[in-house]
C-alpha cells in the first residue's frame, strides 16, 4: 500500500472541534464567545428529526409529534415554499445538529433558494456540534476470510445498483490493491513510433496502449475491473484494458489518454495496475469483487474490524450544487455555510470517461456551482473527496471561502473559473476569495492536479491559505497556452504558504504556477518550498513557474527554498521578478527555456543563494533569450563564485547583465534552517532589498487554527529502485498487408494530414504480397517536400543498423523523392541528415550530391543502407559514412560503400522518411520498410 502522505487522526479531530464552534446566531457571530450557547434559527435539522414535523424545534418534542426536520433539503424546501408565496422578506438561519447525515443523491440548489443582501439565507452548524453530510454508506457484517483479508457482503453490488472506488476505514483513505505496492511498472515499448513534434496517424495508435515487460500484465482472475493508471509528464490516466495479446506482450486501453504513451521524455512510461485480488498483498489494501458482491479488506496494524467503522460513497462526484442560468440573469446568492461537513464522494471511472490534458480539470467537485453569487463558506470542511473539492464555474462572482478545511481528495481543491473562453459580463467568473484555508492531502487518485486552480477568470483572492501534498502543483493561475487573449487578469496570490509539491511524482510541476497573458496578476509574500521532482527527471520542480505565455506578472517579496527551480520561466513576455528570495535549489536557481524577441522578464533587486555552484542555468540559459538583471545579490553557500549560464560572473556582465549586482553573503540570520530574516550589516539591504515579513504567511486566528498544518505527519517519500534500464530499440517492420487500401497505415506519420489520397496503401501492384503504399505528387502543396512519409524510432546510438525497403518509381509519372535517416538528437525542430539519397524522374539515384547510378523506371528497386554508429559511447570516433545497396528487379545488386553523410555531425538514427522534391507532381511506391540493429 503507498501510504497517505499525512496522518489524519489528530489534525481532523483538532479542526473538527474548531468547526463544531460555530453558532447558530441570527448574527452570524460565533457561539464559542458568547457566555452561552444562545440557539436562534428559524428551522433546524438533526439526525433524529422527521421531514413531517415543522423544523420549528432543536429536538424532537417529548411527545414525539413535533421536531426538527430530518435532512437538509427539507429545510431547503421549506424556505423555498415560503419565499415564492411571499411570506419571507427577512435573514433566514437554518441550524443543523451533529451527526452523519446519509445522502443518496446530490443536493441541489436553484435561484429560488437564494437570499437576498439584506436577508441572505444561512445554513450553520449547532454550536459545539458538527454536522457532517456524506454522501456514503457504512459496509458492515465482516467476517475473517482467508489469511490476514476480512469480507464484507454487498448484495446492491452483486445486484449491480452500486460499485465504489475508494473505502475509508475510520475516517482515513484506504488504498485498492496495486502493483507494485511502491514505485512504477515501466512500459518496453509503444504501439507505433511517432514524431513528437508533428502528430500523425501513428501518435493515436500510440494513445491507445503500449508494450509491456514480460510478466507485469498477466491474465487476471478478473481482467475487465483491472486499471492500468499511466504517469505522463505532468498528469495520469486511468484505463481499462480491451485487449491483450501475450505474445507480442502489447495492451489496448479504454479510454484512450490524451497524451501518445511515451511522448513526455519517459519513452519507457511508469505505470501501475490497480482493482485485481492477486495485488492485494498488504495491509491497508482492499479489493471489491463485483461479480461476488464480495469487499476484501486487509486491516492495518490495530485495526479491529468488529468496531472499525467502514464507508464506501454512493454519492458519484458531487454532494452540493449549485444550478443558476447566469446567461439569463438567474443566479443563487446570498447564502452562507458555516461550520458543516461535507465528505465521501465517490469518482466517475469507466471506459468512455474522458482523460486528462492538465490539471485534473475533466474530474468534477464535491461542490459545483453554476452562477453562484454573494456566498460564503466559513468554518466548512470537504473531504473524502473522489475528485475536486470545489468548482466556481460559470457565473460565479464575489464569493467567499474563508477558514475552510479541504483535504484527502482524490484530485485538486478548488477550482475558480472556467477552461475554456466564451464569458459574457453574465457569466464572467470574477472577485472569488480563497482566504485563510488548509488545503492538502491531494492527488491521491488523479495524481496530476494541485491544490487552487483559477482558469478564465479575473480579479480574484488567494491568500494566506496553507496548500499542501499535491502531486503537481500548489496554485495555478491561467489556462490559455501561449500569447491568446485570455480573461485571467488581476489575480493577487499573496502569503500563502505553498509546500510538499510534486513530491517525487512528477517534474514538469511546482509551487506557484501560471499559464497565459495574466496582465495585472500579482504573486508577492509567498512561502514556497520542497517541491521535489521525480528523479526520473530531475529537470524541474519549480518554486514560481511562468509557463507558455505567461504575460505581465509581478513577483515580488517571495521566499523559495528547496525546490529543483527556484524561478523557472518556459516562455513569456514583460514579467517583473523582483525583491525575492531564492535558495537552495536541487538543479539551477534561476532559468528561461525558450528565445524570443521581446523581453521575457526583468530580475532584480533580487537575492539568489545556491549550494551546487550555480547561480542560472547552461540548458536553459536566460543568455538565450532577452532577460535584464540587475541589482541582485548571489552567494553559494561553499563558498566558491557561482557559474552564470556555464562562464563567470565578468562574462555575464559584459553581456550588459548585473552590472550593478555583486557576489557576496547576504547575511541571512540563518538560512540553513530556512531563517531568511537579513543582518543589518547585509549588502542587500544597502542595496535596497526590502525585507520580508513572513509572519502573516499562511493561516491566521486562533492558536487551535493557525497550528493544524504542524499535525501533518508525512510519510518520507519512499527510496525507489531505479527504473530498468530502457531496451534497445524495437525493429520496425512494416508491409503493409494488414492496412485496409484506400488508407493510411497507422504505423507511420504522412504529411499533409489533411490530403490522406496522397499517401495511401494500394493493391495496383507491390513487391510482395498484395499491398504497398502509393505516394502522389501534386502541385499546390504548402511545402516541396510533400507528401511526407516518416517514422520516429527509439534512438539507435551504438552498433550497426539496417535499413531497407523497396521503392518503384512510377514509369508515366515518375517523380523525384528523397530517402533519409535522421539523427534529432540536437533538440525538437533539429536535425542532422546521415544517409540520404534522391530518385529523380529519369532514373538517376544521387547520393551526397553525386549521381550513384541510373536505374530502370517501373520497376521495384530494392534499396538498403548499412550504418555503422561505432561502439557504445564511441560514436564520435565512428565512420561518418554508411553502405548503399540498390538492386532492381532482374538485375544484380550494386553496392556503394562508405558513402559520406549528408551532415557528417549525423551520430544517431532517430527517425527515417520520405520526402517530396521540388517537382511539381509524380507517382511513387514503397513497400517493406525495415528499420533493425545487425550484427558486425
Amino acid at each position: 500500500m503507498q501510504p497517505s502522505a499525512w496522518s489524519s487522526c489528530g489534525i481532523v479531530a483538532a479542526v473538527a472541534a474548531l468547526t463544531a464552534c460555530c453558532g447558530c446566531r441570527m448574527d452570524g457571530t460565533n457561539a464559542k464567545s458568547a457566555e452561552a450557547p444562545a440557539v436562534n434559527a428559524d428551522f433546524y435539522v438533526a439526525t433524529n428529526g422527521n421531514d413531517t414535523w415543522s423544523g420549528k424545534l432543536s429536538a424532537p418534542s417529548p411527545d414525539g409529534t413535533d421536531g426538527p426536520f430530518a435532512t437538509l433539503e427539507r429545510a431547503r424546501d421549506e424556505i423555498r415554499r415560503l419565499r415564492i408565496g411571499g411570506a419571507l422578506n427577512a435573514p433566514v438561519t437554518v441550524c443543523l445538529r451533529g451527526g452523519t447525515y446519509r445522502v443518496r443523491k446530490t443536493i441541489e440548489f436553484t435561484p429560488v433558494d437564494s437570499g437576498a443582501e439584506q436577508a441572505p439565507v444561512t445554513y450553520v452548524a449547532y454550536p459545539g456540534e458538527k454536522p457532517i453530510i456524506s454522501g456514503g454508506r457504512s459496509v458492515t457484517g465482516w467476517q475473517k476470510g482467508d489469511g490476514a483479508l476480512w469480507t464484507a457482503s454487498v448484495p446492491a453490488v452483486k445486484e449491480g445498483t452500486w460499485y465504489f472506488n475508494q473505502v475509508f476505514v475510520n475516517g482515513e483513505r484506504r488504498t485498492r490493491a496495486r502493483t507494485p505496492n511502491q514505485g512504477y511498472l515501466y512500459t518496453e515499448g509503444i504501439l507505433a513510433p511517432f514524431d513528437h513534434n508533428h502528430w500523425g496517424d501513428s501518435a493515436m495508435l500510440a494513445k491507445h496502449g503500449f508494450i509491456y515487460r514480460d510478466g507485469d500484465i498477466r491474465p487476471w482472475k478478473n481482467p475487465k475491473d483491472a486499471l492500468i493508471v499511466i504517469y505522463h509528464s505532468w498528469t495520469t490516466s486511468v484505463h481499462f484494458i480491451t485487449e491483450m495479446d501475450s505474445e507480442k506482450r502489447t495492451v489496448k486501453l479504454a479510454p484512450h489518454s490524451t497524451w501518445p504513451i511515451g511522448y513526455w521524455w519517459e519513452y519507457n512510461t511508469r505505470y501501475h495496475v490497480e482493482n485485481v485480488i492477486e495485488a492485494l498483498d498488504e495491509p491497508g489494501e482492499w479489493y471489491l469483487d463485483r461479480g461476488a458482491g464480495v469487499l476484501h479488506y486487509w486491516p492495518m496494524p490495530g485495526e479491529d474490524m468488529a468496531t472499525a467503522e467502514v464507508v464506501a460513497p454512493v454519492v458519484q462526484q458531487t454532494l452540493l450544487s449549485f444550478k443558476a442560468d447566469p446567461q439569463m440573469g438567474l443566479y443563487v446568492e446570498h447564502l452562507r455555510f458555516d461550520g458543516l461537513s461535507f465528505q465521501h464522494t465517490d469518482c466517475y471511472i469507466a471506459p468512455d470517461m474522458p482523460t486528462d490534458q492538465q490539471g485534473a480539470t475533466e474530474r468534477k467537485p464535491v461542490l459545483d456551482a453554476q452562477g453562484l453569487r454573494s456566498t460564503t463558506f466559513e468554518n466548512c470542511e470537504i473531504a473524502h473527496a473522489g475528485e475536486n473539492g470545489v468548482w466556481l464555474d460559470a457565473g460565479c462572482q464575489d464569493n467567499m471561502f474563508r477558514r475552510c478545511h479541504i483535504h484527502d481528495l482524490g484530485g485538486s481543491g478548488v477550482y475558480i473559473g472556467p477552461r475554456v473562453r466564451g464569458d459574457t459580463p453574465e457569466t464572467a467568473v470574477q472577485r472569488n476569495t480563497i482566504d485563510n484555508c488548509f488545503i492538502h492531502d491531494g492527488s491521491n487518485l488523479f495524481r496530476g492536479s494541485q491544490g487552487v486552480w483559477i482558469g478564465r477568470s479575473s480579479y480574484n483572492q488567494v491568500s494566506h491559505n496553507e496548500i499542501s501534498d499535491f502531486h503537481h502543483l500548489g496554485i495555478s493561475i491561467g489556462y490559455c497556452w501561449g500569447y491568446a487573449p485570455s480573461t485571467a487578469n488581476h489575480n493577487i496570490i499573496e502569503f500563502n504558504h505553498v509546500h510538499h509539491i510534486c513530491n517525487g511524482y512528477f517534474s514538469d510541476g511546482g509551487g506557484i504556477y501560471t499559464l497565459g497573458v495574466s496582465p495585472g496578476t500579482v504573486i508577492r509574500n509567498n512561502r514556497v518550498h520542497d517541491v521535489v521532482p521525480t528523479p526520473l527527471m530531475p529537470d524541474g520542480g519549480t518554486g514560481i513557474y511562468h509557463d507558455e505565455g505567461s504575460t505581465g506578472i509581478l513577483d515580488e517579496n517571495n521566499i523559495v527554498y528547496n525546490v529543483g527551480i527556484p524561478f523557472h520561466q518556459h516562455y513569456g513576455r514583460e514579467n517583473l521578478v523582483r525583491n525575492n528570495v531564492f535558495a537552495f535549489a536541487l538543479r539551477s536557481p534561476v532559468t528561461c527555456a525558450r528565445a524570443e524577441e521581446h523581453l521575457s522578464y526583468t530580475f532584480e533587486g533580487n537575492i539568489v543563494l545556491s549550494k551546487l555552484g550555480e547561480a542560472t542555468s547552461a540548458h536553459y540559459s536566460p543568455l538565450k533569450s532577452k532577460t535584464a538583471f540587475n541589482r541582485n545579490v548571489y552567494w553559494d553557500i561553499s563558498g566558491k563564485k557561482p557559474s552564470f549560464s556555464g562562464g563567470d560572473f565578468a562574462a555575464w556582465q559584459a553581456t550588459g547583465r548585473d552590472r550593478d549586482s555583486v557576489i557576496a553573503d547576504p547575511q541571512f540570520y540563518d538560512a540553513a534552517n530556512h531563517d531568511f530574516r537579513l543582518k543589518p550589516t547585509s549588502p542587500a539591504l544597502a542595496m535596497g532589498f526590502k525585507p520580508i515579513d513572513t509572519s502573516q504567511v499562511g493561516l491566521y486566528g486562533d492558536k487551535d487554527w493557525v497550528s493544524a498544518p504542524s499535525k501533518v505527519k508525512r510519510a518520507p517519500l519512499p527510496d525507489l529502485p531505479p527504473p530498468p534500464a530502457p531496451p534497445p530499440p524495437r525493429p520496425f517492420l512494416e508491409d503493409f498487408e494488414s492496412t485496409d487500401t484506400g488508407t493510411r497505415p497507422a504505423t507511420c506519420n504522412c504529411s499533409p494530414a489533411d490530403k490522406p489520397d496522397l499517401i495511401q496503401v494500394t493493391a495496383e501492384v507491390a513487391a510482395a504480397g498484395k499491398k504497398c503504399l502509393k505516394v502522389t505528387k501534386v502541385a499546390g502543396l504548402q511545402y516541396s517536400w510533400q507528401p511526407h512519409l516518416y517514422v520516429s524510432s527509439r534512438a539507435y546510438k551504438a552498433g550497426v543498423v539496417r535499413f531497407a525497403c523497396d521503392v518503384r518509381n512510377d514509369a508515366t509519372q515518375p517523380a523525384e523523392f528523397t530517402v533519409s535517416l535522421r539523427d534529432y538528437s540536437p533538440g525538437p525542430g533539429e536535425f542532422r541528415d546521415g544517409p540520404l539519397v534522391t530518385f529523380k524522374p529519369d532514373g538517376t539515384v544521387v547520393a551526397n550530391g553525386k549521381d550513384m547510378t541510373k536505374l530502370p523506371l517501373g520497376t521495384w528497386v530494392h534499396l538498403e543502407f548499412l550504418v555503422d554508429l561505432g561502439e557504445p559511447g564511441m560514436a564520435a570516433t565512428a565512420a561518418k559514412t554508411y553502405r548503399l545497396a540498390l538492386t532492381a528487379t532482374g538485375a544484380p545488386e550494386q553496392v556503394f560503400d562508405a558513402v559520406p553523410y549528408a551532415n557528417p555531425a549525423f551520430a544517431q538514427v532517430t527517425w527515417f522518411g520520405f520526402s517530396g522534391a521540388e517537382q511539381p507532381g509524380g507517382v511513387y511506391f514503397v513497400d517493406n520498410l525495415r528499420l533493425e540493429p545487425m550484427r558486425k
